[in-house]
């Protein structure tokens, strides 16, 4: 009986848990924000520039979703699967009687 709870209710709930959890858990260390520079050329070159880069926070996330997006993904996969099996099984072991014709 607990078996069944832990591979049906406690091992999901786990794994979902934890895929959440890895870009949170995981992250690399964020700079503080850097002051403006003085002049206006110098300003719009750096904008134009950070832009085109992604920060290392930014990747982290972007990575985490990936993930989070790649494991609902094979979740609903392998239930989908897992309950198109049951299905069929159930269908045949419990297919009503057959008709004897006479």
């Amino acid at each position: 009986m607990f078996r069944l709870y832990f591979t049906r209710l406690i091992l999901p709930i786990l794994f979902v848990a934890g895929m959440v959890a890895i870009p949170f858990v995981w992250l690399p260390d964020v700079a503080p924000p850097e002051k403006p520079p003085a002049s206006s050329e110098k300003a719009a070159g750096s904008a134009r520039e950070k832009t085109r880069r992604a920060t290392p926070f930014q990747r982290a996330m972007t990575i985490g979703f990936a993930l989070i997006l790649v494991s609902v993904t094979a979740g609903g996969f392998m239930l989908y699967r897992i309950t198109r099996s049951q299905t069929a099984s159930w269908q045949r072991r419990f297919a009503p009687p057959k008709r004897r014709d006479r």
